[in-house]
């Protein structure tokens, strides 16, 4: 599958009964200005307040994985919630696309925290 392929959306709309994921906007002075972060699956932190960490980091924050996403934080997850899959379907498109080629990055949540924590 070539790397356009992937990245591409199906075109289907989901109904999942799901709040929106956070995006936020970089602090243009945070130590990681230009990096752009998508969280998936649960954890310990809240999905807003992650996404204000990294935010405050200068992270921006997307709601899914692109061609301009270089780093997934994926959480705890749910098999009940995933539909049988072992990760999220944000989990495997980034697999999919580090596969292709892409220099993507995916990481934990406790990983993200340590991250963020020694770019103060």
């Amino acid at each position: 599958m070539s790397f356009d392929a992937v990245i591409t959306s199906s075109g289907r709309t989901r109904h999942l009964g799901r709040p929106r994921p956070e995006t936020r906007t970089a602090h243009p002075e945070g130590p990681l200005i230009g990096a752009v972060v998508v969280f998936t699956g649960s954890r310990s932190l809240s999905r807003h307040d992650a996404a204000d960490l990294a935010a405050q980091h200068g992270m921006e924050v997307g709601s899914t994985v692109t061609n301009a996403t270089p780093h997934l934080v994926v959480g705890d997850q749910y098999l009940s919630v995933l539909a049988g899959h072992r990760t999220s379907s944000k989990h495997r498109k980034a697999e999919r696309m580090h596969a292709a080629g892409h220099p993507i990055r995916v990481f934990g949540a406790t990983e993200f925290l340590d991250l963020v924590s020694s770019d103060h």
